[in-house]
């Protein structure tokens, strides 16, 4: 006896497919960050040493270096249950900075911001244009400020994170190790490309650290 044989085609949901190819992009988008930054931390070594270079000739999107920084940083705040929340505004545009040189200063930046808060809190990155004086005149910038809810910092101990070797108590990493290489390279990586870095910080109310780059 012959029976009838029912063929069922299965055409893939496309919603589900896009969110497979979607999924595979931000996988391999983050396996390319995780083998730059193996690379940018060989590099820091450079920057220690005030052997290093940096090209502002180009054009960078500083959407696209925020949101590269964060997401290194994913899981490493994951761990901690810390929140990332980062705001570009939309007046913000395109500068001439060094794209490689902002990833490091970012991702370090971050990083220290995971490390020196407290479990269950959130960190703010916040980017906007502002005009603040630089060499005695207002010139149109780009402010970008890393807030954490960390112990805080007295004056004397930004002083001490400022400088090279210098390291601050840290009650929150217990055994949590960040991959930032420090203040004193990223205020050089900073300076190099023209900017400045600002830091404002209260003994049990946090830190806030600002770099400042002029548009000109």
């Amino acid at each position: 006896m012959v029976r009838n044989l029912w063929v069922v085609q299965r055409f893939p949901n496309p919603k589900l497919a896009k969110d497979c190819v979607e999924y595979a992009q931000e996988i391999n988008a983050v396996a390319n960050d995780l083998t730059d930054l193996v690379h940018d931390l060989l590099d820091v070594g450079q920057a220690a040493s005030g052997n290093f270079s940096v090209d502002v000739s180009k054009e960078i999107d500083v959407r696209d270096i925020v949101k590269r920084s964060v997401r290194i940083n994913y899981d490493y705040a994951l761990k901690r249950n810390i929140t990332i929340n980062a705001h570009v505004s939309g007046e913000i545009r395109p500068i001439k900075l060094d794209a490689k040189r902002m990833k490091q200063i970012l991702t370090n930046l971050i990083s220290n911001a995971v490390k020196y808060s407290p479990v269950h809190s959130e960190i703010k990155i916040l980017v906007c244009d502002i005009s603040p004086s630089f060499f005695g005149a207002s010139v149109p910038a780009i402010e970008i400020a890393v807030h954490d809810c960390g112990f805080g910092m007295t004056e004397e101990q930004i002083e001490v994170a400022f400088s090279k070797y210098g390291t601050v108590p840290n009650p929150n990493s217990k055994s949590v190790d960040s991959f930032g290489f420090g203040l004193p390279i990223v205020k050089q990586l900073v300076e190099a490309q023209g900017g400045k870095i600002e830091i404002k910080s209260k003994i049990h109310e946090g830190t806030v650290i600002k770099i400042i780059f002029p548009y000109q």
